[in-house]
């Protein structure tokens, strides 16, 4: 199951500019989170 806090988490990130999709290790949150920046 994914977290939606860690989901909020990594947005932030990549948001800040403090990493990219490709830091992403995991592809569930790698795809959710492609999902809601392509949203």
């Amino acid at each position: 199951m994914i977290s939606e806090v860690k989901i909020e988490m990594l947005l932030k990130l990549i948001k800040a500019k403090k990493i990219t999709i490709n830091d992403i290790k995991n592809d569930e949150y790698k795809a959710e989170v492609e999902k809601r920046l392509n949203a």
